[in-house]
């Protein structure tokens, strides 16, 4: 009679595939011949094929490089299942908080993971912090998490005198050579300078040094690659490639007939979606075509919106596309937002997929209610749009600049960072574009417009410094879940009627209270005593392990909504966070100069 053991190595490979975790690891320990099995790179490639990307679960892209290792793998399988795991069973709860206080009188404005690659840095976790005292600083970090606690390691840190920092991103890419892009006042002067770690010299270790200077007062807002863009605070979007000087303009429409409060309009995020680039601001929605970028001796183009919409006035937001999780090694360089071709286009998503938007609103009335909601919108994807019909007006805005004589305050270094004369271009193209039929005018939107309401979460208003909402820093990949800082009541909260119960991960501060939505249902909202860190799974993520759960409504109209951290025993709030979703790994910085650190599973 054959037993399990007569199988040839072959056979036990094609069987281990089907074999949940935790039996590969039980037969792991059994004998020599299992254990050196369980350490071939084919076992762990067919275990995070079938436990992981069928499943949906969170990963990392370069899970699907065809040169990962055997051990790599199994780190990112074993960490994959706790993840969703973590997220998928609402008792559970983060595996680790730590503290740390790494400024002494000075609090830190903003924080940011870099982005890393598993393989590589081996347990190493890269981030930078932003502090303002007399001069501003940014600061070069490295955590350790390959030790119990894991420790914190200053790299190195830039702070040059009479600097005062605007605005600040890092890079998504792992392999750009500039990792930070931040907009700067100093001595009278503005410009964006992009940062490279380089080697010092002997004996000093790692240093930061500025490898490209842009002269505008502009501030960054995404840093891909070789792509930067920065904007305005009312119209101007300008995508560059950061190192020849290519550019081009995203102008959003202007309403200079609104109050003033109105014009301010502060850009929040950019996303290259598919065939399209979408600029979120703080009272406007604009979805561009694709920019052609030109040289700097060459004529600037300028787009205008496709369509746009007003959520009113938000203060937080984060877009993301409902993608499907790559399936193959050959969608492994559709992995970043957004590329740049040898034809000067900047390349965004390569699949059709819907559009996330999640926003905080805010209200102009400063008597409206503490209470309100937290919403997720989806932009559908457009089943009539014609990639290959490209906008009539594009050329028609180029020869509109080329016939008018431009100020040389609007361009410097051959590139022009200040205000065009959008003006110029209004009459010119409303006649362009007035012209076109309402049918044509449809082939060249990738997605429907107005966006389609999808869910409401409750929310407070109240004593807020970090209003972000995150999906997470890792280009290219998102698996649904979405974290924001829920802010102490500015008020106090009437209580209500409703049979609620709290969950240990709630915490002993929590009060819950409640409303009435503008559709009559009945919404639940919990009320921590103290700022917290709140985390969901979105209707969509995780699509492929929801149902070994719970049955879940697409069409449900609230989302629960978990307490994953609360600020305890110290004043002041919480400035900055930010998130790696497909390693479980969350940073938050505060303004008494602690940084906090929080591993899910």
């Amino acid at each position: 009679m054959i037993t399990f053991w007569d199988l040839d190595d072959d056979i036990l490979i094609i069987v281990l595939a089907y074999v949940d975790l935790k039996s590969l690891l039980s037969l792991r320990q059994t004998c020599k011949r299992m254990y050196a099995i369980s350490q071939l790179r084919v076992v762990w490639r067919n275990t995070f094929t079938k436990q992981v990307l069928e499943r949906g679960y969170p990963y990392p892209p370069e899970a699907l490089l065809p040169d990962i290792d055997a051990a790599s793998l199994e780190l990112i399988t074993r960490r994959a299942i706790r993840l969703a795991t973590f997220w998928l069973s609402p008792s559970a709860r983060p595996r680790l908080r730590q503290e740390y206080r790494i400024q002494s009188g000075t609090g830190i404005s903003d924080i940011r993971l870099l982005p890393t690659l598993d393989h590589i840095h081996r347990g190493k976790r890269q981030l930078v912090t932003v502090s303002k005292g007399i001069w501003s600083e940014v600061t070069y970090w490295e955590f350790d998490l390959n030790v119990n606690p894991p420790a914190l390691h200053r790299v190195t840190k830039w702070n040059p005198k009479g600097a005062i920092f605007t605005g600040f991103v890092v890079n998504k890419s792992p392999h750009s050579e500039g990792i930070v892009a931040i907009s700067i006042e100093c001595l009278g002067q503005q410009r964006i300078d992009i940062l490279s770690l380089q080697q010092g010299s002997p004996g000093h270790g790692f240093e930061l040094r500025p490898v490209r200077s842009i002269p505008t007062n502009y501030k960054p807002v995404l840093l891909q690659d070789d792509i930067i863009v920065f904007c305005d605070d009312t119209a101007e979007t300008y995508v560059a490639n950061w190192r020849t000087g290519d550019s081009a303009v995203l102008l959003s429409e202007r309403d200079d007939t609104a109050e003033i409060n109105f014009q301010y309009n502060k850009c929040l995020r950019v996303l290259f979606a598919y065939e399209s680039v979408i600029v979120v601001r703080a009272r406007s929605l604009d979805i561009f075509p694709i920019p052609i970028l030109k040289r700097p001796e060459e004529e600037i183009n300028v787009f205008h919106p496709l369509a746009s919409h007003s959520f009113g006035w938000i203060d937080g937001v984060t877009v993301y596309p409902d993608m499907e999780p790559i399936s193959s090694t050959h969608d492994i360089e559709y992995a970043s937002e957004c590329r740049l071709t040898d034809g000067g286009k900047v390349v965004g998503l390569p699949t059709h997929a819907p559009i996330t938007i999640v926003v905080r609103e805010e209200n102009d009335d400063p008597w409206a209610a503490d209470i309100h909601a937290i919403n997720t919108w989806t932009l559908e994807p457009n089943a009539a749009f014609q990639p290959d019909n490209h906008p009539p007006f594009e050329s028609a805005v180029h020869d509109v600049i080329a016939d008018q004589e431009i100020p040389d305050e609007h361009v410097q270094n051959g590139t022009r960072v200040d205000s065009i004369p959008s003006i110029l271009l209004e009459s010119h193209l409303n006649s362009s574009l007035g012209s076109e039929s309402e049918d044509a005018k449809i082939t060249r939107i990738p997605y429907l417009f107005p966006p389609k309401h999808r869910l409401s979460t409750p929310c407070i208003r109240g004593q807020l410094r970090c209003p972000d909402i995150t999906t997470g820093t890792q280009a290219g990949l998102r698996f649904g879940t979405c974290l924001w800082i829920q802010p102490r009541p500015a008020r106090h909260v009437d209580l209500t009627n409703y049979d609620v119960h709290s969950s240990e991960t709630q915490g002993p501060q929590s009060i819950f209270g409640g409303y009435h939505d503008e559709h009559g249902h009945n919404q639940v909202v919990v009320v921590n005593r103290m700022e917290s860190l709140v985390g969901v799974v979105l209707s969509g993520g995780l699509r492929n392990s929801r149902v070994l759960y719970r049955e879940w409504n697409e069409d449900e109209e609230s989302i629960d909504v978990r307490i994953l951290c609360v600020r305890e025993g110290r004043d002041g709030n919480w400035t900055a966070m930010d998130y790696d979703e497909a390693r479980g790994i969350i940073v938050l910085a505060s303004g008494d100069g602690y940084v906090t650190l929080v591993l899910l599973a």
